[in-house]
């Protein structure tokens, strides 16, 4: 009995955290449909206003919700989702004074970041995989897991408002749903919210690509040094003999230093 009751109590905060980190997008289309409601007056540029600002906060919203559902997956199960974002190689100064930040040039390295920051996350394959995963939770694992608080808050309005049969049904589902509601967000990440065997597999090419880059770099390096040493040293060395020899005295000069 106590540990179905400790199991219950975890499972109901875990259902909430679930419910609360899938349901903002949702939440935003809500705003976005109440504002248009309200305040379209009939101009159709008027209505678009809800509409942009819905997809532009859908957008922003797409790589922190995954990042959080990851970490709780992580968290509570031991269950570790790569994600599998594009990492930007770092910006570099030419010569010119422009900044290369792999895509174009830019004047000064704040916008070169910039650029390269949004044109990295548009090309990205793990945006538009956290982007359909934001689309697919709310109606699924989101959905299942606002049913315990969605039962709690049925009970807790039944027993305020003297309606007991209703105030004890939503305590029977919100008890009896709270240890397993939680539990379809777990799937649903590792099948959403991974990489596929080709992204993985084109990860490691670039890594080791980037590896064997590196490599190269640090032989032809390492190489330029011996050369540099060998040729240091026996420059070296053929100038301290050329000395040696040039302070040595010729016989035919010693011989007529003779009495």
């Amino acid at each position: 009995m106590r540990q179905w009751v400790s199991s219950a109590c975890v499972g109901f905060v875990r259902a909430c955290v679930v419910a609360a980190v899938t349901m903002p997008v949702p939440a935003v289309w809500a705003a976005a449909a109440t504002l248009w409601i309200r305040w379209w007056g009939g101009d159709p540029w008027s209505g678009t206003v809800p509409f942009v600002w819905a997809c532009v906060g859908t957008l922003a919203l797409a790589r922190p919700v995954s990042r959080m559902v990851r970490s709780l997956v992580a968290k509570w199960t031991g269950t570790v989702i790569p994600a599998g974002y594009r990492q930007a190689a770092p910006v570099t100064r030419l010569s010119t004074g422009f900044w290369w930040n792999g895509f174009s040039y830019e004047r000064t390295k704040r916008d070169a970041l910039m650029d390269q920051r949004w044109r990295t996350r548009w090309r990205d394959p793990a945006f538009w995989r956290d982007l359909r995963f934001t689309a697919i939770a709310p109606l699924t694992a989101g959905v299942i897991a606002a049913v315990p608080p969605a039962g709690a808050a049925t009970a807790v309005l039944g027993f305020s408002r003297s309606a007991f049969l209703v105030g004890v049904l939503g305590l029977v589902v919100a008890v009896a749903t709270a240890p397993y509601a939680w539990r379809p967000v777990v799937p649903m990440a590792r099948r959403f919210l991974r990489p596929t065997p080709a992204m993985t597999l084109a990860e490691r090419v670039d890594e080791l690509t980037a590896q064997r880059a590196d490599t190269t770099v640090a032989q032809a390096a390492e190489i330029r040094r011996i050369e540099r040493d060998l040729h240091d040293g026996a420059q070296a060395r053929l100038v301290a003999l050329g000395l040696s020899l040039a302070t040595v005295p010729s016989p035919w000069t010693a011989r007529s230093t003779w009495p």
